[in-house]
């Protein structure tokens, strides 16, 4: 999904990563989980977390 954001973005979405340049996230940044990520966690599943930015000048 995240090259599609990246891909039909119009060069306005971006992949966040941290300082040391790792893009998925270790934890869910909003404190409030989905119920798709409980029940993934629930059944001790891999979740993945990444963080997309829209950035814009000035946008339409």
């Amino acid at each position: 999904m995240e090259e599609q954001f990246i891909k039909y973005g119009k060069g306005r979405i971006i992949l966040e990563d941290d300082d040391e340049g790792n893009r998925w996230l270790p934890e869910n940044p909003f404190e409030v989980r989905s119920d798709w990520e409980q029940h993934t966690l629930d059944r001790r599943g891999r979740m993945y977390r990444t963080m997309l930015r829209k950035v814009c000048n000035l946008c339409d």
